[in-house]
């Protein structure tokens, strides 16, 4: 089944602006997450493949292809198989808030990847990109502790982790995108089990999204201690749960977007979110 546009349009006002970043001589953006030397984020590498593909589609721009192509030529040059066989994106990076230690993969980059490449191999025909994409499944068959990115709600639901934390950390927007992914590959490989895995994450998000629900903002993930989103993955929650209403049909992700914009506009969740986001930068430091 053919897939379309790119669920999220990645921009300034939702996370993303990339003029702000250097690009290689192939045209593959570097970053400086989280330290000052320049060096390649797979999430950023995919979620710029994938704004120049929805560019594309928009424009009738080859131009566009050509720039997505080019993210997607990186991710199959720079996967690393895994001892299961499978396809992986490895982070030489430490983080210390969430206590992770290189190397890591993430669910995030892992779904965002397929969803890459499956538009890419749609578009271009070239076999490495969906046979890249099909090895890359492979970690959502696996939980956090046998090296996938699969953990549970404390409702014991699936989630997929951006970060596989030793605690469930379970960032919002991660899981979301992570989910957006799972359907592109059952979507596009009409695969059964994949259909269903993705009906579970769906459920186990309707669950808890309360959990992330502070009663005058969303939180950014379920680390202890929780934290409060910034307003642009405020806005990004929001974008992804009316996504995800139009995925599943499943009306209460709409409701919940709907009370969480009411924030946005409310003088009075502003002031608290900034109240609140003080307190824990003065004692968290985050």
């Amino acid at each position: 089944m053919k897939l379309g546009k790119y669920y999220i349009d990645l921009f300034e006002l939702i996370g993303e602006d990339f003029s702000r970043y250097q690009f290689d001589p192939n045209g593959v953006p570097l970053t400086r997450f989280p330290e000052k030397n320049w060096k390649y984020n797979p999430v950023t590498v995919c979620q710029y493949g994938l704004w120049q593909f929805n560019v594309g589609l928009r424009d009738d721009s080859e131009r566009a292809f050509s720039n997505a192509a080019k993210q997607a030529d990186w991710l199959v040059k720079n996967c690393r198989m895994d001892e299961a066989g499978g396809c992986i994106w490895q982070y030489q990076i430490d983080l210390p808030f969430y206590g992770m230690k290189a190397p890591w993969i993430s669910g995030m980059a892992q779904a965002q990847a397929i969803s890459l490449l499956l538009r890419m191999h749609q578009v271009t025909g070239e076999k490495r990109y969906l046979q890249t994409a099909e090895k890359a499944y492979s970690a959502f068959l696996r939980d956090t502790e046998s090296g996938g990115v699969v953990t549970k709600f404390p409702d014991g639901s699936p989630v997929i982790e951006e970060y596989p934390t030793p605690k469930i950390s379970a960032v919002l927007n991660g899981s979301i995108f992570s989910i957006f992914g799972v359907y592109d590959f059952a979507t596009y490989f009409k695969d059964e089990d994949a259909d269903q895995f993705f009906r579970n994450l769906i459920a186990g998000i309707e669950k808890n999204i309360h959990l992330y629900d502070s009663s005058f903002w969303s939180y950014y993930d379920l680390a202890t201690p929780r934290r409060l989103a910034s307003k642009i993955y405020h806005r990004l929650h929001i974008a992804q749960l009316k996504e995800l209403a139009k995925m599943s049909r499943n009306n209460l992700f709409w409701e919940r977007a709907e009370v969480w914009a009411g924030y946005e506009k409310s003088f009075l969740c502003k002031l608290r979110w900034f109240g609140k986001k003080l307190q824990q930068k003065i004692f968290f430091r985050i």
